[in-house]
């Protein structure tokens, strides 16, 4: 979920060379109600966005019985400190900041699949 129209393509495109199955949204309001009905097995999110923030977001999903599972990470532009470890408490297992290479993106996507494989 990101709300750049560009940012949705590249993530598409990448992960779907890659063999994903894809589905996105610009609006967080309708990332939850998408995440309860495709149950996806990776949520990648950006920190800010106009309706509800990324955090929240996170906890919302995981949170919920049908999208407890659901991995979790962020990929925005914001870059401090305390945006990390809230993306952490908030339950995400990635974090990665634009600008990316489409390469970066893959390599933290099998990251954090490793990383709930391991938990």
């Amino acid at each position: 979920m990101d709300d750049d129209p560009k940012i949705l393509e590249t993530v598409t495109r990448v992960l779907e060379e890659a063999g994903f199955e894809v589905h996105t949204t610009k609006h967080s309001a309708k990332a939850a109600h998408l995440a309860e009905r495709i149950r996806p097995a990776l949520a990648i999110l950006d920190v800010s966005m106009p309706e509800k923030d990324g955090f929240d977001l996170a906890r919302q999903i995981r949170s919920r019985s049908k999208t407890a599972r659901t991995r979790v990470m962020f990929l925005t532009a914001q870059q401090t400190g305390p945006h990390i470890e809230e993306a952490r408490e908030s339950g995400a297992l990635g974090y990665l900041q634009k600008p990316f290479k489409g390469e970066d993106l893959l390599r933290m996507v099998k990251s954090v699949f490793s990383l709930a494989k391991s938990s």
